[in-house]
């Protein structure tokens, strides 16, 4: 009997085995998680990094439309920023590869120069850090 089940179970390949896995610790938790469709979407070794790293931590996965908006306001940070392109300029640039841009021009420049104080503030705090560690 005990052969059999092993048979069973090496013949089980390991992404069926996470998703049982992240099946269980949603049950016996007794937490609503979709941990167990990221077995699915993800290989072993991805997988086990993300858990490793994450280690029992709340992360917050955003929505579609927040993630667009996200990459669209960083190609706009980038274009302009780094490429030293103009807004016109760089939502052509955006524009070209597919993405849509939907806000307006003056939120959405609003949005890059908010993002250009905290990514300055972020970088002296680095520094700072960095700093104080020599010390």
């Amino acid at each position: 009997m005990t052969d059999d089940i092993k048979d069973q179970i090496s013949e089980l390949n390991l992404q069926m085995l996470n998703s049982i896995t992240f099946l269980v610790y949603e049950v016996e938790s007794g937490n609503k998680n979709d941990l167990f469709m990221l077995s699915k979407l993800l290989d072993e070794e991805s997988l086990n990094n993300l858990i490793n790293y994450y280690d029992g931590a709340n992360i917050r996965i955003p929505t579609v439309d927040d993630f667009k908006r996200s990459t669209v306001l960083g190609l706009f940070y980038y274009l302009m920023d780094v490429k030293n392109l103009t807004f016109a300029q760089s939502k052509s640039v955006i524009e070209s590869y597919g993405y849509v841009v939907e806000e307006d021009s003056i939120s959405l420049g609003k949005r890059v120069s908010n993002l250009r104080k905290q990514l300055a503030s972020r970088i002296l705090n680095v520094i700072e850090d960095i700093q104080n560690e020599r010390e």
